[in-house]
């Protein structure tokens, strides 16, 4: 027999739940803003050739 959790254990998992989904749509954006700028960084070289 399990017993039920608490109600605060649902907040609880919900809270880390979507602190996960924003550290992960942050390190994306991140992510992404880096990409850009090797490309540019990229480009600038190519335009040097």
């Amino acid at each position: 027999m399990i017993p039920d959790p608490p109600q605060g254990g649902f907040s609880l998992s919900r809270q880390s739940v979507s602190l996960i989904r924003v550290k992960v749509k942050a390190l994306t954006f991140l992510s992404m803003s880096a990409l850009q700028k090797l490309n540019v960084i990229d480009i600038k070289r190519l335009r040097n050739r």
